[in-house]
């Protein structure tokens, strides 16, 4: 047999793999110009003004703060006057609701029916001319009252009505203070002698209804 060597070759590649090359990352500024001057122009008209608690009141639509008063209450005589021109403008629309029944006779006749002649004859007046001036005093008198917060005395001596749980007196709580409230202080009498008698000069119908008159003036 020939000692011949093999060729095979068991030697290892001594040469590495090529070592890539990191990328040099350069810190750039994420914002050019993040320094920048901010100049701040103060001008008089610019720098809010203080308010004043009566603004504040107007504003949120409330009547204290920390049980505070922020806004005056209505004055008793701005009150008297108010009501004397509420009263009369009343009258007037009571006689033209009795004048009313003269044209439209049967008008009341299906209330006469339902209440029956014992109540019809304890009743001064006639009962359709009353239930016109019910509808008349709804129309011109309750409906603007809630939506302006004013009847017609309160807009001439610029007195408003505002809600205790809410700033805007709905019209439900008109109707109650007008056709309900009202009508029990005055029959009452100590509901509006009450008035110039607590701080917030409040009467028995302001209670009941929620309601509270302030000088808008």
């Amino acid at each position: 047999m020939s000692d011949e060597k093999d060729d095979w070759n068991f030697s290892l590649d001594d040469e590495a793999p090529a070592k890539k090359k990191k990328k040099k990352i350069t810190n750039k500024p994420l914002l050019k110009n993040s320094k920048k001057e901010v100049k701040i122009d103060l001008d008089a008209g610019s720098v809010p003004r203080r308010k004043s608690r009566r603004q504040m009141a107007r504003e949120a639509g409330g009547t204290s703060i920390k049980d505070r008063d922020i806004v005056d209450p209505a004055p008793n005589w701005k009150r008297g006057i108010a009501f004397i021109i509420d009263l009369a403008l009343l009258i007037v629309i009571v006689a033209a609701g009795q004048a009313g029944v003269v044209f439209y006779p049967e008008f009341g006749e299906t209330f006469k029916t339902i209440l029956g002649p014992e109540i019809i004859n304890l009743i001064p007046l006639d009962i359709g001319g009353i239930v016109i001036a019910l509808v008349i005093h709804f129309l011109i008198v309750v409906i603007p009252q809630a939506s302006t917060q004013k009847s017609l005395g309160k807009k001439i001596l610029k007195l408003k009505v505002i809600g205790t749980l809410k700033a805007k007196a709905p019209l439900g709580v008109i109707i109650i203070r007008e056709y309900f409230a009202k009508p029990i202080a005055i029959a009452s009498v100590i509901g509006i002698v009450m008035i110039p008698l607590n701080r917030r000069r409040r009467g028995l119908h302001d209670y009941i209804s929620g309601t509270v008159v302030l000088d808008n003036s």
